[in-house]
């Protein structure tokens, strides 16, 4: 009997989401889709979700490397937000199914009552790291709500962000939540091990042919900053 690993992927934006669910869907029984929303609260309807997500490249990527429809798709998972992991299980034979999304930091421990048996695979990415992201996609001109101009603005984003996770973190735990915290800065230099933990962690060796799973980490200076002293505070609990 094939048991269906539910996913539930989040972390502060820029905190490489995003990288590791590429990496981790190379493998042919792993479908992380790109920010469906299916385990978030909002009002947003979700079969129009599921149409966005499908714009963008990363999804309708996925799609094609699994051999599954667009069209196909869109019909069988679009009705019901609540079965979305599940008909991807029993539809496509993929092995460990779920979603990631940023804004699931937002609603976590909500996410976790309706869904006590999922994994949880949470990213972490350091002040500096975020703030030089942050500032240079501002620069850019990307006016997201997680860009900005300057640096104590971006810090504080961050330290807002991250505490919320750790109050949650900290409720679920005692619970019995299964939960993995995995570095940015590991998944590029460090992926095969990377991978390693999260297939233990999830009891199904993940396979992905291409070691680093097709991500190269952009090599950009770090801006150099004193972090605040909460900023500070948050980075030595996270283990930076």
């Amino acid at each position: 009997v094939r048991v269906m690993k539910k996913v539930v992927m989040t972390g502060c934006p820029r905190s490489g989401t995003t990288a590791l669910c590429t990496v981790l869907s190379h493998d042919p029984r792993v479908f992380i889709s790109n920010e469906v929303g299916n385990f978030s609260y909002g009002k947003d309807n979700f079969g129009d979700r599921v149409k966005y997500a499908l714009s963008k490249e990363y999804v309708s990527w996925m799609l094609d490397n699994k051999n599954i429809s667009q069209d196909d798709f869109l019909d069988k998972v679009s009705g019901s937000r609540q079965e979305y992991c599940s008909i991807i299980h029993n539809e496509y034979q993929q092995e460990v199914v779920g979603d990631k999304l940023p804004g699931y930091i937002e609603c976590l421990l909500d996410i976790y009552r309706e869904n006590p048996d999922a994994y949880y695979i949470i990213t972490l990415r350091s002040v500096q790291h975020f703030v030089t992201s942050s500032n240079n996609h501002f620069a850019a001109g990307k006016r997201k709500i997680w860009t900005f101009e300057t640096i104590d603005e971006a810090q504080k984003y961050w330290v807002e962000q991250n505490s919320n996770l750790i109050v949650d973190v900290g409720q679920m735990i005692p619970q019995g939540a299964k939960l993995i915290l995995i570095r940015y800065e590991d998944i590029g230099p460090n992926i095969d091990q990377t991978i390693k933990r999260i297939s233990d962690f999830l009891g199904y060796e993940i396979k992905v042919h291409n070691p680093r799973g097709g991500f190269e980490p952009p090599h950009r200076p770090i801006r150099k900053f004193t972090p605040s002293s909460q900023a500070q505070f948050l980075m030595d609990i996270l283990g930076y």
